[in-house]
């Protein structure tokens, strides 16, 4: 059983991102959301370990969150007239 096209862009993507991940002195959190958009075509690859189908982008948004996520010290502050507005079309989209 030999590898497939899409086993070695799965194994290529991975270690791409580890290299990017390890090696940046940036942001990691924003190095990150950079990777993601550079490799959206790929993230629907699958690849599957006896009963569980992983894909790309689970295991990198894994990998980032357990290994490299630093949280930020700031919070997001919301005023009063968008967070309403944001709970609104909350309801009015669940509701449909």
């Amino acid at each position: 059983m030999g590898f497939s096209i899409f086993q070695l862009l799965y194994a290529l993507i991975a270690a791409f991102f580890f290299i990017i991940m390890v090696f940046t002195n940036k942001d990691k959190n924003k190095q990150y959301l950079k990777f993601v958009l550079l490799a959206f075509p790929f993230m629907t690859i699958t690849i599957n370990i006896s009963l569980i189908e992983i894909a790309i982008f689970d295991f990198i948004t894994s990998s980032f969150l357990i290994l490299f996520y630093t949280p930020k010290l700031s919070s997001l502050k919301l005023s009063g007239t968008y967070y309403n507005i944001f709970l609104l079309l909350c309801l009015l989209l669940g509701l449909e």
